[in-house]
């Protein structure tokens, strides 16, 4: 058969198969196509090795937060999913559907993400490549925003990879209108991927059927080249310094640490650094508990301020229930920070009870000041900040995580 009538033929049954799908009730539609086997898009792939593990040729779109933004949980993580990639050998072009800097952060990127979608879609399959986008989404308006980028990638033909950050997931699976909502939203989605192994087993308990992989949110590079430098020893035994980094939002457990303060010696400072409409909520509580000459509010920092109170630090206290897999734990570990925090949900996949940290009970603060005191040897912190350094290494690089997305790409196309 010639080339032309070749393509006649297969044109002819592309359109035929439209026809009928668009002719098939909606829930035939969407056993028949959003749930198809994926490996059938994956005939054209050609694999080859890259540091001893198989992976595919495949050009990997990313979006979500701008990764140039480097504020929030997704956007401080972004960098570090482009240099997985680049660690694994896979191609990627970045598309920002969302920039918290911009007055239309949230809308204007994303409109704008549609076209450049389509070109680059269209640019990597006449090159014969096969086009992955991999979505980023935390809660609401995000998730929203990336339902509509993944309708549009399949319609280009292309498959799609959706990467949950937010721990408001939690709260969706346990109603069931917005279980439901979630359902659809996460429908054009061929593969889930979640951050811990708490986080698959929540998804698969609660009946959602599509495939969850584990890939755990990387270090940035500046933190890994932080977590690869030895732990400097802390000379100063007379106190111990507390440090909170986070958003200070409901949720974030800072409002734990201060109840807890009272059941600690004098002798353990606060430091709380952050900002947010919980504020002055917070510093209210601390002048009701008399400790204003023992917790001190920083603000919003970053760069080499921020970077001196992880120096300054002994441990970090991180309470929250807010958080799908905290940067904040990783970013603490890897300056060799034993951190304290508690049992909640995925805490102790980021967080080893007992080699990195301390775990306490959810909503006791005697018991997080317990778990605070545990750590006030010297030694005792040092050896678990080394400990910390290494379990970040091992579990968060980017060569590591870079492995990780190879062999969930390598699982989809088997």
């Amino acid at each position: 058969m010639d080339r032309v009538s070749y393509n006649k033929r297969n044109a002819w049954t592309r359109i035929s198969c439209r026809l009928e799908w668009l002719d098939t009730p909606w829930s035939a539609r969407y056993q028949a196509h959003w749930t198809q086997p994926i490996s059938q898009y994956f005939f054209l792939l050609k694999s080859h090795e890259h540091n001893g593990v198989q992976i595919m040729s495949i050009f990997v779109i990313l979006t979500g937060t701008d990764p140039s933004s480097r504020k929030g949980g997704i956007g401080s993580a972004m960098p570090g999913y482009l240099r997985a990639l680049d660690s694994a050998g896979i191609s990627w072009y970045s598309i920002p559907t969302y920039h918290p800097s911009e007055l239309n952060g949230k809308w204007k990127p994303w409109l704008k993400a549609f076209p450049k979608l389509a070109k680059e879609i269209t640019a990597a399959q006449r090159q014969n490549k096969t086009v992955l986008v991999y979505s980023h989404a935390g809660a609401g308006v995000s998730l929203l925003r990336e339902f509509f980028i993944l309708l549009f990638a399949r319609a280009c033909g292309a498959i799609t990879l959706v990467q949950l950050h937010s721990s408001e997931i939690n709260d969706y699976l346990h109603s069931p209108i917005n279980k439901f909502l979630f359902r659809i939203i996460i429908s054009p989605a061929h593969k889930l991927a979640v951050l811990t192994p708490w986080w698959r087993q929540l998804i698969r308990d609660h009946g959602i059927r599509k495939p969850v992989a584990i890939v755990p949110n990387p270090l940035p590079a500046e933190w890994e080249m932080q977590a690869r430098r030895p732990l400097s020893h802390k000379g100063n035994i007379d106190s111990v310094l507390l440090l909170s980094l986070t958003r200070l939002v409901p949720g974030k457990g800072v409002d734990a640490v201060i109840e807890a303060m009272p059941f600690l010696p004098d002798r353990f400072q606060l430091v709380i650094a952050g900002d947010g409409p919980q504020r002055p909520t917070l510093q209210q509580r601390t002048e009701e508990l008399n400790l204003t000459d023992r917790v001190h509010f920083a603000g919003w920092v970053s760069g080499d301020k921020k970077q001196q109170l992880f120096d300054d630090a002994d441990i970090f206290v991180h309470p929250s229930r807010y958080d799908a897999l905290s940067m904040g734990f990783l970013e603490a570990m890897a300056n060799g920070l034993p951190v304290v925090a508690t049992q909640w949900g995925p805490t102790p996949d980021a967080v080893p009870d007992g080699r990195c940290g301390v775990l306490a009970k959810e909503g006791d603060p005697q018991a997080l000041a317990k778990a605070i005191l545990s750590l006030q040897e010297t030694q005792f912190r040092q050896h678990m900040g080394n400990e910390a350094k290494h379990w970040v290494l091992e579990r968060f690089s980017a060569k590591v995580v870079g492995m990780k997305l190879a062999a969930v790409l390598q699982d989809v196309k088997t």
